[in-house]
C-alpha cells in the first residue's frame, strides 16, 4: 500500500527508428530512458504496525530506467492471392526494475530474443513462434507479498 503525495512527475525520452532496408527487409529500433525519481512520497511497508518509510529520492517501482527493442522482418510473396511469408526476430532489453518504492528488492536486467515464422494476408495471419529463444531465466514479473 502506498500513499503518494506528488509521487512522480514522470519524465523520459524515447527514440524510435524504422527503416525499409530493402523491398523485403524492415528494421526497427526503439530506446527508452525513464527518469522516475519519487518526490514527496511515503510508503507503508508493514500493514500491521503501520511503519512508514520516506521513499523520496528513490526510483519508482516497476519501471526500468532503460528499455531497448529491436526487430528485423523479412517478407516474400507467398502464392498468387496476395499473401506473403515472413520471418521476424526481436530483441528486447529492460534494465533493473525495483519492486517497491523503498528500492530494496529488484528484478535484474532482462534480455529476450523472440522469433516468428509465418504467412499473412490482409485479413489473416498464421505463424509459428518461439519466445525467449535464449532461455533467459530472469523473472519478467515479481510480486512482493506482505509478511504474515
Amino acid at each position: 500500500m502506498s500513499t503518494p503525495g506528488q509521487a512522480v512527475p514522470p519524465s523520459g525520452r524515447e527514440v524510435e527508428l524504422a527503416l525499409a532496408a530493402t523491398d523485403n527487409l524492415r528494421l526497427a529500433v526503439n530506446y527508452g530512458l525513464a527518469s522516475t525519481e519519487l518526490k514527496d512520497y511515503e510508503s507503508v511497508i508493514d500493514q500491521t504496525s503501520g511503519v512508514i518509510v520516506d521513499a523520496e529520492g528513490k526510483e519508482a517501482p516497476r519501471v526500468p530506467k532503460h528499455t531497448v527493442t529491436t526487430s528485423a522482418t523479412w517478407t516474400r510473396p507467398f502464392g498468387d492471392r496476395g499473401a506473403s511469408w515472413f520471418l521476424r526476430g526481436d530483441y528486447v532489453y529492460n534494465s533493473k526494475t525495483w519492486l517497491e518504492a523503498e528500492n530494496e528488492a529488484y528484478v535484474g536486467d532482462v534480455t529476450l530474443v523472440n522469433a516468428r515464422l509465418g504467412v499473412e494476408s490482409d485479413t489473416w495471419t498464421a505463424a509459428f513462434y518461439v519466445d525467449n529463444v535464449l532461455e533467459e531465466d530472469a523473472p519478467l514479473l515479481v510480486t512482493a507479498f506482505p509478511s504474515f
